[in-house]
């Protein structure tokens, strides 16, 4: 025991969970034994924006105003822009939206679209073949990787990419012998392709993958919520569609929209929205931590 080491954990409770074992956060928070100081004033609530936004739904209060109008914004700097979208208009609202940023002078870089499912009509792998489309000019191109998947994945040089599961030993790209650890959550860009090797740059490495590594990543444009958790966007584009109203929750939304870096565009159904925001995540779990915590 050393009585001169003391750890400070920093975090929101409203996030989502993780998708593996234990509650930590909360579970230390609940157990009443550790010291802790809850934040609860917020200073620019009333500019009216995304950080009012983001307040009510951790707060699980509606905000969105009952009229028609198909684009409602926020803010004094108008940095929330919710967009009501029907089903079978939603695809077409992510894709006008992503087209008219990059028109504007983003990049792939700054873009990122997210969805609660990976899988589904509205999941992130289904969005990501839409938007490869209209986002990487190589696309069509001869020089491809293609990986005969469910999911047709096809990847050219550009595309936005990422790691869906660790891996210890990737090979670092001109270096004999040489390894990298990536991890699940990595996002990269392929920056070569020849035959059936890829080059990613992930952050300040550049890696050589082969056909067997690339069953491990994913494209990006458009990632889960659960995936952007940790990570920040500089405009996320976000889609609630009514299909997702059984899994949504407010812990879901409000971990989405926090990953805003400049402003934040809304695509859903507002019903949908409403719902979600009056429900809050399980996060009990079976683990023992609490029990531990609060027996000692």
């Amino acid at each position: 025991k050393n009585n001169k080491t003391k750890l400070l954990l920093v975090g929101d409770p409203k996030q989502a969970a993780s998708i593996g074992a234990g509650s930590v956060f909360n579970d230390a928070i609940k157990s009443n034994k550790i010291p802790y100081i809850m934040l609860d004033t917020i200073f620019r609530y009333s500019s009216g924006g995304l950080l009012k936004v983001a307040t009510d739904v951790r707060n699980q209060k509606t905000y969105l105003p009952k009229n028609n109008s198909k684009i409602i914004q926020f803010g004094d700097n108008k940095d929330y822009t919710f967009v009501r979208s029907d089903n079978e208009d939603v695809i077409k609202d992510v894709l006008n939206i992503y087209k008219k940023l990059l028109s504007q002078g983003y990049t792939t870089d700054d873009l990122q679209v997210l969805s609660a499912y990976n899988i589904g009509d509205y999941g992130s792998i289904a969005l990501n073949n839409y938007i490869q489309k209209i986002a990487n000019p190589n696309y069509g191109s001869d020089n491809y990787l293609s990986m005969n998947d469910k999911n047709q994945t096809v990847f050219y040089e550009g595309d936005i990419v990422i790691q869906k599961k660790n891996n210890y030993s990737a090979k670092i790209y001109n270096e004999e012998d040489s390894e990298a650890f990536c991890a699940n959550g990595d996002i990269g860009r392929i920056i070569k392709i020849v035959k059936d090797i890829v080059i990613i740059k992930f952050d300040d490495i550049v890696v050589e993958y082969t056909k067997d590594n690339m069953v491990d990543v994913r494209l990006a444009y458009s990632i889960s919520y659960h995936s952007s958790q940790g990570g920040s966007i500089k405009i996320p584009i976000i889609i609630t569609p009514k299909q997702h109203t059984y899994f949504l929750n407010s812990n879901l939304i409000y971990v989405a929209l926090t990953r805003t870096q400049e402003k934040c565009f809304h695509i859903g159904n507002e019903r949908t929205v409403n719902i979600a925001i009056k429900k809050s995540e399980n996060l009990k779990r079976k683990a023992f931590l609490f029990d531990l915590l609060k027996d000692s």
